[in-house]
């Protein structure tokens, strides 16, 4: 593919621009050939040479970061931003089909890929099937992987459902698995046969088996994935401890009874490492705690509730929470007991909306950035504190879905003393964005698509300091009231209520946001590109990991339009499908009046 000279000198002054910033960093020096290759097989554009003077700018004092790894020879990279940057005249409801498409990476790639002939004819142990991954990562392999032998799923078992009944009611009826249910066709012929529900809960001894699934288990099980784990940031110590820190190791002991050898897969999160000082880059292994996992659960057998309660700072240090103190115990002590099993433990950060599977935009719980831009949809949080600036780790639930997916393969394949690897789901050094971005895309999402069932006019702003969050979010909730007060007395009494809870929910969200949003730390990546390098073309085409294969500006209306679509059931895609219609008709009426103009026709 030739690229035009203009687009050739944009791309050749960058590259100098940015290689001469490089320079000036403290010595070190940020590796940037393959991010600005210009390729044949690559298409170059303005976002990416933007992205990559980003990564020049906000890059710190640590070793040099490998980004944007060139595409393997004979594939042509459509990126989706391609869609946007040089045909912005095809923004209509045939580009918004095109966003999602299997175009975008590697479309000529036919066939079975590495990880689909690892799955085929296995046994998957599915643990956490419940939640927003766990739901991801069950569709994808049922749905993706047909010629799976069969999926156990571990569910705890309430006094009037048995396990099976609470599967097919609370997790096979998702809409996370509406393809699926698609591609079945007779669902419960299919449920038959491919999925068995077996009663258990990671924080009870034994995992609580029935002697018969205990022995189905044992017996079956080639691969075990564990999305479950407690995410209550405030819960005590101990408490916490026996579902993230006991939990995997009660697993651990099962995979050592199967009779087959086993792959096990351990969902954690990348800010077991933000006990680093902000700016950090958090490396790919096991990260420090101030106390031994083993050492601190004897002492905890013998202490009481107020004890813990007084000893809690002291051991957690520098973590944020219980929640990632916990999560790092439970990574030393399956490093340490793992034995013969191969174990992987994949690290996502903030995980949000998916990017493509199950469907674009989905989401089915809140939390972290997903949170504050459905209360800002919502009108109820107008301000958030945090630094513009600042490198903002999120990931789509699909990326991560892949990586758990695909580092069973990875670590089954490594050699026999070396079966553990840690891989970092994360974007801050593959596809860095901000939360200046973030709440850019968020608010000109809201000019579009305010909600309708927004108590008071959609509105975000992100300021930088405490003082200036009050005083924004003061002034908001007075206008408000202001223009109630004049609406009369039942507007009156109304506004009280919708005030108070405006202002408590982005004190809320400012608890949360501010951490995140005012610290950064750097994940390294370096396994899950490794990982993708092994992977054939049609595994990245069916598994992406890769987060540099999307961009963000696109994905922001994705994100906000799920929220409003699954979250607030919102008929969002036909207001779309509406606005970008009317985007269009414009368009052409203006290119009418020009063309009239330049005729010295009268305007009509």
């Amino acid at each position: 593919m030739r690229i035009a000279a203009p687009v050739r000198k944009t791309v050749q002054s960058a590259v100098s621009r940015a290689l001469s910033r490089t320079q000036n960093i403290s010595g070190q020096v940020l590796e940037c050939r393959s991010l600005f290759a210009v390729d044949a097989s690559c298409i170059v554009n303005r976002t990416r040479v933007n992205r990559a003077l980003f990564h020049c700018s906000s890059v710190r004092n640590f070793p040099a970061i490998e980004t944007y790894p060139p595409p393997p020879k004979g594939t042509e990279v459509d990126s989706v931003q391609n869609i946007y940057e040089e045909h912005p005249e095809e923004q209509d409801d045939a580009a918004l089909a095109s966003l999602h498409s299997d175009k975008t990476i590697y479309k000529h790639a036919t066939g079975k890929g590495h990880i689909e002939n690892f799955y085929s004819g296995k046994t998957v142990l599915m643990i956490g099937a419940s939640g927003f991954v766990g739901k991801c990562v069950l569709d994808k392999l049922l749905r993706d992987v047909p010629d799976l032998k069969a999926m156990y799923v571990m569910v705890r078992a309430k006094k009037d459902k048995d396990p099976m009944t609470r599967f097919k009611t609370e997790i096979a009826s998702s809409r996370a698995l509406e393809k699926l249910r698609t591609q079945a066709g007779d669902w419960d012929a299919y449920m038959e046969k491919k999925v068995k529900a077996v009663g258990g809960d990671i924080s009870t001894d034994g995992l609580g088996l029935s002697p018969e699934d205990h022995a189905l288990v044992t017996e079956n099980v080639d691969i075990v994935i564990n999305c479950a784990a407690s995410i209550n940031f405030t819960e005590r110590v101990d408490v916490i401890m026996n579902t993230n820190t006991k939990g995997p190791m009660r697993i651990l002991d099962i995979t050592s009874k199967c009779k087959k050898p086993v792959v096990y897969i351990h969902m954690s999160t990348a800010y077991v490492g933000s006990w680093n000082p902000s700016g950090t880059r958090v490396m790919e292994e096991l990260q420090k705690t101030n106390i031994d996992p083993e050492v601190l659960l004897k002492k905890l057998e013998t202490m009481t509730n107020d004890e813990i309660v007084k000893q809690t700072p002291e051991w957690i240090g520098t973590h944020q929470n219980t929640y990632t103190f916990s999560k790092a115990l439970g990574e030393m002590m399956l490093h340490r007991h793992r034995g013969n099993t191969a174990v992987g433990i994949v690290r996502p950060s903030i995980i949000v909306n998916s990017f493509h599977d199950p469907e674009p935009g989905w989401i089915e719980n809140l939390s972290g950035a997903a949170a504050v831009a459905l209360f800002s949809n919502l009108g109820r949080c107008p301000v958030v504190e945090g630094q513009l600036d600042t490198t903002l780790d999120l990931i789509p639930v699909d990326f991560v879905t892949n990586c758990t997916i695909a580092a069973a393969w990875d670590v089954a394949n490594l050699p026999e003393n070396d079966r553990f690897r840690i891989y970092h789901s994360t974007s801050s050094c593959l596809n860095p964005t901000t939360p200046g971005k973030c709440a850019k895309g968020l608010v000109d999402f809201q000019k579009k698509f305010p909600s309708r069932k927004a108590m008071f006019r959609p509105t975000m702003r992100l300021v930088q300091s405490y003082w200036h969050y009050k005083v924004v979010l003061s002034a908001k909730l007075f206008e408000w009231g202001w223009k109630a007060f004049l609406k009369g007395k039942h507007a009156k009494m109304k506004i009280v209520t919708q005030l108070v809870k405006a202002y408590y929910t982005s004190e809320l969200l400012r608890g949360f946001f501010l951490y995140f949003a005012s610290n950064e730390w750097f994940y390294d990546a370096s396994n899950v590109l490794k990982l993708d390098e092994k992977l054939m073309d049609v595994d990245k085409k069916v598994f992406p990991i890769n987060p540099t294969r999307f961009s963000w500006d696109p994905y922001w209306e994705e994100m906000n339009s799920g929220l409003l679509q699954f979250v607030l059931k919102e008929d969002i895609l036909e207001r779309r499908q509406k606005y970008i219609q009317t985007q269009k008709y414009k368009e052409e009426v203006m290119a009418k009046r020009k063309q009239a103009q330049l005729e010295g026709k009268p305007l009509s």
